[in-house]
């Protein structure tokens, strides 16, 4: 993730994620879910807090001290920078259309056709 915000000239804000990494640490890599109900660069809106973003890929790892068994996501979200982890269960189809408005958009996603987002081939950083 620091990788992707120093190529976006964001280099604050990579040196603080450099800072949080715990040596020898790497995060579980993520794959489709075998049940997941959405694909990379689908755009979803959270059914609840209303935010809209778009998925950058199924985390097969359940959420620490969640009891929810449904497949995870991560979400780049629209107009905050965010990336957020969400259950497939508080996710709905946005509908509006429109591109989502995030600075790592073109670090995962080679182009936005057809209402959603085609990924490229830039794995999920791993720390």
């Amino acid at each position: 993730l620091a990788r992707a915000y120093r190529e976006q000239g964001k280099t604050e804000i990579a040196r603080f994620l450099v800072g949080l990494q715990v040596p020898g640490m790497r995060w579980p890599r993520g794959r489709p879910a075998p049940s997941g109900a959405w694909n990379e660069g689908a755009l979803v809106r959270h059914r609840e807090n209303l935010y809209r973003g778009v998925i950058v890929e199924a985390d097969v790892e359940p959420e620490p001290l969640s009891t929810d068994p449904a497949p995870w996501y991560r979400v780049l979200i629209d107009g905050k920078g965010a990336v957020l982890r969400v259950s497939e269960r508080v996710l709905v189809a946005d509908d509006s259309r429109r591109p989502v408005d995030h600075p790592l958009v073109p670090f995962f996603f080679s182009r936005f056709i057809h209402d959603r987002y085609e990924r490229n081939a830039q794995p999920w950083p791993t720390v």
